[in-house]
Parts: structure tokens; sequence; C-alpha cells
């Protein structure tokens, strides 16, 4: 469960629902059951790579030199570690439902999970960049800068993604699940979008 989840809320209910199988690798696939292979596959490496990434920022906040520049700055960098744990089990427990689905199965997971990527609006709002100008020289610096935008750039790649899938969908009720979940995704990016105002 991720119980220490700032703005995630309760876990998710994960499904033990299974996707329905694939067809026989020995039939013939159209064109756009390929393309979508591609994109699911595409969907499921990118997040191996992202969590990777969340998991090396949580070990950047947990470096005690590194902890302690962050602690001195003249200017709060807007996010905690805290944020960083959440983040980084928000996306744990996607990737996890990834590797489990089927091939076609990545809607699925974004329906189960949209409403818990709200937690991106503090990446996306609340990362102050301009709190580390006084830091120079340091070796971690540049990966830091670098893992700190991951987060705003990913979740509209969600977006794209689902979008590539819809146009691939051969049945109407593949559409419909990919088109929930599109939907549910753009919800949270308005969402998330309009938390800038308060921030």
């Amino acid at each position: 469960k991720m119980d220490g989840c700032r703005h995630g809320g309760p876990a998710p209910e994960v499904s033990s629902e299974q996707d329905p199988p694939v067809k026989d690798v020995g039939e013939e696939m159209s064109p756009e059951k390929r393309r979508s292979l591609r994109i699911h596959e595409e969907i499921l490496m990118t997040e191996r790579t992202y969590v990777a990434k969340l998991q090396k920022l949580q070990d950047l906040f947990n470096d005690p030199a590194v902890a302690e520049k962050l602690a001195a700055l003249p200017k709060p960098l807007g996010i905690s570690m805290r944020d960083v744990a959440g983040l980084f089990q928000t996306n744990s427990l996607l990737l996890g439902e990834l590797e489990k689905s089927e091939p076609g199965g990545a809607a699925r997971c974004f329906k189960l999970f949209a409403p818990y990527l709200n937690i991106y609006s503090v990446f996306i709002n609340g990362v102050n960049m301009e709190a580390l100008e006084g830091l120079r020289g340091e070796a971690w610096l540049t990966d830091f800068r670098s893992l700190l935008i991951e987060p705003a750039q990913r979740l509209p790649r969600y977006e794209l993604l689902l979008k590539e899938l819809l146009k691939c969908a051969t049945t109407e009720d593949e559409r419909l699940h990919i088109d929930e979940a599109l939907k549910k995704i753009h919800t949270t990016l308005i969402s998330v979008d309009a938390k800038k105002g308060d921030s």
C-alpha cells in the first residue's frame, strides 16, 4: 500500500483480473496490432527506465552530503524527500501492473492509476529550480537537475502514448478502454495544470 504517499491518497486496489489472452503467435497479425504491441512495449520499457531514474533521485535526496546542501539553500526547493518517495512508490506500482498485463493491457493500468497521478502536481508546479543557482561545482548537481524535470516530461508522455494506442485499436471494445484511460489521464493533466495558479 502507498500509505506514505503525500498527495496520492490511499493505494489503488490492484486488480487480480487478467487481461484477455493474446492471439496465438502463429496467427497472422494486422499492421495495427503490430503497432499496438510496439507501443505497449515502448510504454513498458520507458517506464522501467523512468522508475530507475526516480530511484536515483530518491538516492540523491537520501545522500547525507546532498541533503546537507539542500537544507542550506537560501530559497526552498519546493519538494521534499517525502514527495520523491511518494512518486517513486506510485510509479513502481504502475510498473508492476504494466509488467503483469498482457500486451495491449496498458489502458487498464492507466485507468486504475490515473487518479493517483495527481501527485505529479508538486513536481510540475512546485519545483523551484532557481533555488539551485547558488550551488557551484557539485558533482551530483547536473544529474539532480535533470532528474527533477523528468516527472514534468513523463506525465504528458502518457497521454501521447495512449493517443497512439487509440489509433491502432481494431475493435470497439478496445477503443472504449483506451479512450476511457485517455480521458482519465487528460483529466489528471488538466487538474495538475489548474494547480499552477495555487502554487
